[in-house]
């Protein structure tokens, strides 16, 4: 999934309990900023931001 700001997206699920990497892993150039979240059936969705 991809958002334009990767904070933000970051803060609101982190905030409301669902279990998301502790940081934004700002990966450097090329690879944009971007994190992991744990669904309740075991995927791992990654979100990145747009750049």
């Amino acid at each position: 999934m991809t958002t334009d700001d990767i904070d933000a997206t970051h803060a609101k699920p982190r905030a409301r309990g669902v279990d998301v990497d502790a940081e934004v892993s700002p990966m450097g150039a090329p690879v944009p900023p971007l994190f992991w979240f744990r669904d309740p059936m075991g995927r791992s969705p990654m979100i990145v931001e747009l750049r």
